[in-house]
């Protein structure tokens, strides 16, 4: 038995959201557009965890005149 890699698992997560999108598509559901929505981002966050995260800063005060 071998196990998903994450490849596969964006895989799997994208033809979700492709079949919940042909689905709002068809029905014109606002629940399913919601449902295709969530697919969506479930997706999007095999990629943007580390993107999305907040880097180390130091927040220096501005002045106000």
């Amino acid at each position: 038995m071998t196990t998903a890699t994450a490849e596969d698992k964006a895989c799997a997560a994208f033809n979700a959201y492709l079949a919940a999108k042909k689905r709002a598509e068809t029905t014109l559901s606002f629940q399913d557009g919601r449902e295709a929505a969530k697919a969506w981002v479930t997706f999007l966050e095999f990629y943007l965890p580390h993107v999305s995260a907040m880097p180390d800063t130091k927040i220096i005060p501005l002045h106000r005149r």
